[in-house]
């Protein structure tokens, strides 16, 4: 117990278990260990592979997961090139300005009371 270490854990959990937003974890001696879990919720998804494949984004652009059906009911993103995306990671895109751009324009689109945005090109 006393060799666990929770920040690397944490860590471990979130690149093994995409789907995982943010894992806390407490340790309560002699012999607890508590865990306090928040689901990632799908946000965006992009297009991969010739549009044969789809990247399913949490808010943060973490790669949820990546499946061949087109997922329903969040923004797609376009123009973004042809991205890098592994479950568990961060989208790796050429130009992290732009996606930092449209992660900025989603937040400012809400605030403004747009819950329902379909496209961001």
């Amino acid at each position: 117990m006393l060799a666990f270490n929770a920040g690397a854990e944490q860590e471990r959990m979130q690149q093994i278990l995409p789907y995982l937003d943010k894992v806390t974890i407490q340790r309560k001696l002699p012999g607890t260990i508590v865990f306090h879990l928040t689901e990632a919720v799908p946000t965006y998804f992009v297009e991969i592979d010739n549009l044969t494949r789809y990247v399913v984004l949490g808010a943060d652009m973490k790669v949820l997961e990546i499946r061949e059906e087109k997922p329903a009911d969040i923004t797609m993103i376009s123009g973004l090139g042809e991205p890098e995306a592994v479950p568990g990671q961060r989208l790796k895109v050429e130009d992290e300005a732009l996606a930092a751009s449209v992660q900025d324009l989603v937040a400012r689109l809400q605030q403004a009371g747009y819950e329902e945005v379909n496209w961001i090109d």
